[in-house]
């Protein structure tokens, strides 16, 4: 990975990673949920929310879960954008924000530069906590009934 694809305005714990077609893997899971794991320490027993790829359900994800006293709901196939809290109540918001900001630097800068990999996370993470703010995401797991638990939803 060159240096220049990182923001230079990360939001703290942002991690970064490359694979060979750009799709999330293995091994590249298996290093955030680790990471994860350490940030967490002070907070068991967990429940960890994931969509079904199958990259978060290797063998060694599971046992450190399971070491660690975090379970792992993973999400039914195709059902993400009416289960998945931050599908449904923040990325959204977040895309909508991201385009405020994107229109925003085209008319300020007549579009004449590209826009590279650095500038497209800084825009990201200068947007990113207004779409996932607290309320967006307490609304969506309201809205998808986790929490508070709706089994009509």
């Amino acid at each position: 990975m060159q240096s220049t694809w990182k923001s230079t305005q990360d939001i703290p714990g942002t991690q970064y990673a490359v694979s060979e077609k750009g799709w999330m893997t293995t091994p590249i899971f298996e290093d955030i949920f680790k990471y994860f794991v350490d940030e967490t320490k002070e907070r068991r027993p967990l429940l960890l929310i994931l969509d079904g790829h199958t990259s978060h359900t290797s063998i060694a994800t599971v046992e450190l879960a399971k070491k660690e006293n975090i379970s792992i709901l993973k999400i039914p196939a195709h059902c993400t954008d009416l289960l998945q809290p931050l599908d449904v109540t923040c990325f959204a918001p977040l895309k909508n924000y991201y385009q405020y900001a994107l229109n925003d630097l085209v008319n300020n800068t007549g579009a004449r530069e590209p826009l590279r990999k650095c500038g497209f996370l800084n825009m990201l993470c200068s947007v990113w906590e207004k779409g996932l703010s607290p309320q967006n995401i307490k609304k969506g797991f309201e809205s998808t009934g986790i929490y508070p638990c709706n089994r009509d939803k």
